[in-house]
This record gives structure tokens, sequence and C-alpha cells, in this order.
């Protein structure tokens, strides 16, 4: 046994140079969503959602912001495929959406008039989950069992009373790895 130990302590460290234990401070530390501006108010974002069993919660109507959890302000919360809205079932910020049939995110040249949903209690469907309002964001492939973002812009009302345009474009990364959404987003109107 200890000539076992010995000997692993002798393998090189294939984990390459930037390693870091998954619960050190440096892995802790490193954001879940990052912003790019492509200029004239539209923000692309990319966000980490991989983890099944934690949500990443940000504040829509403050540049999607990054909360440290479920506290009073967050508008949208991200887990794996799922999004859920501070509204309805989810939460009581009166947070709401509209999914708007359009090519791209300038296509959106008005705050829609109705249409309005948000998260509801679970309906009689296979799964205990709620029926988040953001479920429509994708088509699902059953044979490769890939996720598709449909040609959708959704149009958040947030608890603040902002309206955020958000265009989903992509829900893997470079590798394959899902849970890695990348979406263009611009706030339509002030408070």
């Amino acid at each position: 046994m200890i000539l076992l130990f010995a000997l692993a302590g002798c393998w090189p460290d294939v984990r390459g140079p930037g390693y870091a234990p998954w619960d050190s401070a440096a892995e802790a530390q490193q954001p879940n969503v990052v912003h790019v501006s492509e200029g004239g108010g539209v923000t692309r974002t990319e966000l980490d959602a991989g983890d099944a069993l934690a949500w990443v919660y940000v504040d829509a109507d403050d540049g999607l912001a990054e909360l440290d959890g479920p506290r009073p302000g967050w508008d949208l919360a991200f887990s794996r495929q799922r999004i859920q809205l501070d509204g309805g079932i989810s939460g009581d910020g009166g947070v709401e959406l509209v999914a708007v049939e359009a090519a791209t995110l300038e296509d959106v040249a008005a705050i829609p008039t109705g249409g309005w949903i948000t998260d509801q209690a679970d309906d009689d469907d296979e799964n205990t989950e709620p029926e988040y309002a953001f479920d429509v964001w994708f088509d699902y492939d059953s044979e490769s069992h890939v996720l598709t973002p449909k040609p959708l812009v959704f149009v958040v009302h947030t608890g603040d009373g902002a309206y955020v345009a958000l265009d989903i474009l992509d829900y893997y990364d470079d590798a394959g790895s899902s849970g890695l959404f990348t979406f263009r987003w611009m706030l339509l109107s002030a408070r």
C-alpha cells in the first residue's frame, strides 16, 4: 500500500498548467456570466449554466448582472436548459415574457402589447417540474439529443418594470459541452 502512494506521487500532473481543484478560491471567483458589448445598446453574453444542481441568478434590468443567489431583484435564473422567471410559481417578482417570432434582436421594434406569460405550476406531463415560460426556447432532436434555439426573440418584462429583448444563439461551447448559453440582448425601455 505504501508503494502505491509513493508511485502516485511520481506520476506527472496531466491536468494542465491552470488547474485548480473545483472548490478552490480561484474556481469560486470565476464568473458564470461574461458580457461583451456589440455597440448600439446590444450586448453578447455567455452564461455557464452547466451545473444541473445550481441556478445562476441574474438581474435583467441591471445589465444581466450575476447575483449571489435568489435575492430580491433577480429576474432570470438558469440551470442547464431550464430558465425560470421571478414570477408565477417561481417567484413573487412579477417577471413575465413574450416570445416574438423575429429573425434578429434588432427586428423587435416595439414592446408587445399582449401574450405575456410567466412560470406556472406543473401540468399533467411526465415530469414534476414547473412549466417554465422559457420552455419554448429550443427544439429537441430525440436522435442526437441536441437542443437548437428556435428563431424567437424573448421580451422580458422585469420586476422593476424594464423591458429586455433576449435572443438565444447557442447552448453549447466549441467543444460541444452543454449548458453554456450564448445570447444577445438589449434594453428596450427604461423603467
